[in-house]
């Protein structure tokens, strides 16, 4: 394993290398204002314990970082989205606390 991976284990309990550098949640760091946010640790904690441990949640991942930094480049300055998004997120996180 390369020093700028992390492992989680899938469904199999294979470990999966991961890149560590690309961990960041664009979306929600633009609407909560920080990456170290409550907010994006929540969603950062399922991500690596739910998500990335199975095939369909790194498919998920990896789409959405590919997309979410053009999101941001082009609506992250929008008070509506970033509400919306925010207003979305903050029932994600209840849901998952």
């Amino acid at each position: 394993m390369q020093q700028n991976q992390i492992s989680t284990t899938d469904e199999n309990g294979l470990s999966v290398p991961t890149e560590k550098k690309k961990e960041c949640c664009y979306i929600a760091t633009a609407v909560y204002g920080s990456y170290d946010a409550p907010e994006v640790r929540v969603l950062r904690k399922f991500r690596d314990s739910k998500l990335l441990p199975y095939l369909p949640g790194r498919i998920f991942v990896k789409i959405y970082y590919a997309i979410s930094p053009t999101i941001i480049k082009y609506f992250g300055n929008n008070i509506l989205f970033v509400s919306l998004c925010r207003k979305s997120l903050n029932k994600l996180i209840k849901f998952l606390q």
